[in-house]
């Protein structure tokens, strides 16, 4: 290889990145954007809670199906980029979609279009590792939470801003606009060639790294953080600032505060966190924390204390998740990290697909109180599995290499 050749490959990876990181938040917009009119609209036309948590869970439901085929799919004919621009026409096609939709059985069934769109970030997570060497994972998961999360907050205070001023399709029509740029970003994107990419994977190494002790661990935390996620944020929260009079433009800045702290705290949890308290201990800080802010939801007095407990959340969110993606593909090689991701990314999806629905059904019966206080008490308890590994371990030794 030639001495300029080195430098032009860089510096075409630097570009791809770009591409990448843009192309991702964009595309991320697209499925976010409308979350503050979506629920308050399905309680316009009549929904009850449970409808609501179907709603809400519409998103996880096809993920949970389709997740790990896309994932061993993308291992099996090493390919990732085209998996990534599949799932953001879904995005679009899914907010110009919901933007035409008249009655809650439409709303279902397109927010689980988007779901499949979502259900693509697993793979995603491995076309941002393939753009680094295999020491900087917990970079490259860093910069993946970062556009995607950024995506997240940015998301719901534009679309409430927008639902508020324009009306409640306005938010999926800017959507579709926005996907589509993403769409042209991650058409450019380049994925690194067949031969740096290494064989394809054969089924018995797929069930291998499904088995590993690290993955289950990731997946269990992940369905909980999730379950919590768009239980309180992104469908109840919402719900009870609707009751108390609050429009669309309310509900997303409480969601741009909460998220724009995942977001920032994700851009250090990979590095600067963990190198100082290791991987086990920064995810069982990361959960307690949404427990405890959970806990506090009931007792908050106006949306100003509850936006800032909702705050605290996001920064557990944003201490844990990105370490939990990155053990899926820490030490796995990369013809099978598109399975490693998609297997830890589902039990995100089981927790989307799961919480609102089943606390829908509690809050019916129990009511909404009732439901967080049950819920941050069980992320507590879950803190201490992590917690418990970090004291057993040395750093580097055991689940997650992390003590």
């Amino acid at each position: 290889m030639s001495a300029t050749a080195l430098p032009n490959q860089a510096r075409a990876r630097r570009h791809s990145l770009k591409f990448l990181v843009v192309g991702t938040l964009l595309s991320s917009l697209a499925l976010y954007i409308y979350l503050p009119t979506l629920i308050p609209y399905a309680l316009s036309r009549g929904a009850s809670l449970t409808l609501v948590g179907v709603i809400s869970g519409s998103y996880g439901f096809i993920q949970v199906f389709v997740r790990i085929p896309l994932g061993v799919l993308s291992d099996h004919w090493q390919r990732r980029k085209w998996f990534v621009v599949f799932g953001a026409i879904c995005g679009v096609v899914s907010c110009l979609a919901l933007a035409l939709a008249d009655d809650v059985s439409a709303i279902v069934v397109w927010r689980a279009v988007a779901g499949i769109g979502g259900a693509t970030h697993a793979i995603t997570a491995t076309l941002f590792a393939l753009q680094f060497d295999g020491a900087q994972t917990q970079r490259a998961m860093g910069i993946f939470s970062f556009s995607n999360t950024l995506a997240f907050a940015v998301g719901p205070l534009l679309g409430g801003l927008v639902g508020a001023a324009y009306g409640w399709r306005a938010p999926f029509l800017i959507g579709a606009v926005l996907g589509t740029m993403g769409l042209l970003m991650l058409i450019a994107v380049t994925e690194p060639a067949a031969g740096s990419r290494g064989r394809s994977v054969k089924r018995r190494e797929l069930t291998d790294v499904v088995r590993r002790p690290v993955i289950v661990e990731a997946v269990v935390l992940i369905a909980l953080l999730t379950f919590a996620q768009f239980v309180t944020t992104f469908t109840f929260i919402p719900v009870g600032l609707t009751r108390l009079g609050a429009g669309p433009d309310a509900v997303g800045i409480l969601q741009f505060v909460t998220m724009s702290c995942f977001t920032l705290t994700s851009l250090v949890s990979g590095t600067l966190v963990v190198t100082r308290l290791g991987s086990q201990r920064t995810v069982g800080l990361g959960v307690a924390l949404v427990g405890i802010s959970v806990l506090a939801v009931p007792w908050m007095p106006n949306p100003l204390a509850l936006t800032l407990a909702q705050a605290a959340s996001g920064v557990g969110w944003g201490l844990c998740l990105p370490v939990l993606w990155a053990w899926a593909l820490d030490g796995v090689e990369s013809a099978a990290q598109g399975t490693g991701s998609a297997v830890v990314h589902t039990g995100g999806s089981v927790g989307i697909l799961v919480g609102p629905i089943a606390a829908g059904l509690l809050a019916e019966r129990l009511g909404l109180n009732p439901t967080f206080l049950l819920m941050g008490i069980v992320c507590l308890l879950a803190a201490g599995w992590p917690l418990t590994q970090a004291t057993h371990a040395a750093e580097g030794v055991g689940p997650a290499g992390g003590a």
